[in-house]
């Protein structure tokens, strides 16, 4: 029986008819599929060829994992089955898609619905490190949207699980591209306190929650950068304004494009400087120092500054025409030839 045979027989078997791709990985793909009798009810279903036998672990690895977790941000299994060169798994179809999904829409995403989806990928990993399981595969494409636009993670087909909280790996496999900086550090690492959760992973470099402390929790790391979102809020309101797209960043802060709330044609630069250390704090108030007392065509000039405990804010004149590193070639740049 080939794969076409072999894969109408689930379908039949569950009484399904087959629709379109949804997606598509290294060793398989997600299909639409609908009851015969309605074709409203719809589920995903999961098809993983056994390439080899490490593909059949893993899957049933997989299905062990989503048959016992139980977490309404997580991926909820509906039934599986498998034959000799096949896997196949039905879980619950979520017509909003994923994550990934979302990053091109125009307008951009703004900041709290991106950190909403955090919070909830964040709760997800809380609840399965708890159970000393890590998902390895954490990405956009990997992170569902329900009706409520609230965030699912799904996909453990590379989750592994530790005998405790304390253990240490040397290797992480995921995807190409999803590799925090510390996997490539060849030492032993906690799989429970990775770094650049919501940066790196999450695919979401203007809202990125940074590194996490040793004790702090994705969660509270995530719930910190919703609290940062209100007090920049705060500011802009404050001034007026209302906060357009990111310009650039830097180690410490950002700077981006802002719009009057009378005359969206009247704009300024916001450069946002976050205090992670009382040094942070001095060279922001250092640099203040200097732009309010020097006077000089050729040097940016400062508008107006405010800061709380947490963020300094710096209003200065917005150049339309960008940096002069904008106007540098590839071979410029690099010296080559």
């Amino acid at each position: 029986m080939d794969a076409v045979e072999q894969h109408d027989a689930f379908f039949n078997s569950f009484n399904l008819v087959r629709g379109p791709c949804l997606g598509s990985g290294a060793v398989g793909e997600v299909v639409l599929a609908s009851a015969k009798h309605n074709s409203s009810l719809k589920v995903a279903v999961k098809i993983v060829t056994f390439e080899t036998e490490g593909c059949k672990d893993d899957f049933l690895c997989e299905v062990g994992f989503l048959r016992d977790l139980h977490h309404p941000r997580i991926l909820k299994m509906i039934a599986f089955d498998m034959d000799d060169h096949h896997g196949f798994m039905l879980s619950t179809y979520f017509k909003n898609g994923t994550l990934r999904d979302t990053m091109s829409s125009d307008p951009p995403v703004e900041e709290p619905r991106i950190l909403r989806h955090i919070l909830d990928v964040a709760s997800a990993l809380q609840y399965i490190h708890g159970l000393h399981i890590f998902h390895q595969d954490v990405k956009p494409r990997n992170i569902l949207l329900d009706d409520q636009d609230r965030a699912v993670l799904a996909d453990f087909g590379l989750a592994t699980q530790a005998s405790d909280s304390s253990a240490m790996v040397m290797r992480w496999e995921t995807t190409p591209g999803y590799y925090g900086p510390e996997t490539r550090k060849r030492r032993p690492m906690s799989p429970f306190k990775l770094k650049y959760a919501g940066r790196d992973v999450l695919g979401t470099p203007a809202v990125g929650i940074g590194e996490l402390h040793k004790q702090e929790s994705v969660t509270e790391v995530a719930r910190r950068s919703m609290d940062a979102v209100e007090q920049h809020d705060a500011f802009f309101n404050s001034f007026n304004l209302v906060r357009g797209p990111c310009l650039g960043s830097g180690a410490v802060g950002e700077v981006v494009l802002a719009s009057a709330k009378h005359n969206s044609s009247l704009k300024v630069a916001v450069k946002i400087v976050t205090f992670e250390t009382e040094g942070c704090k001095d060279d922001f108030l250092c640099e203040v120092g200097f732009l309010r007392d020097l006077r000089h065509p050729r040097i940016l000039k400062m508008i107006a500054f405010a800061m709380d405990d947490h963020h300094g804010f710096m209003l200065s004149t917005y150049f339309k025409n960008g940096t002069l590193r904008d106007t540098m070639s590839w071979h410029e740049l690099t010296g080559s030839h």
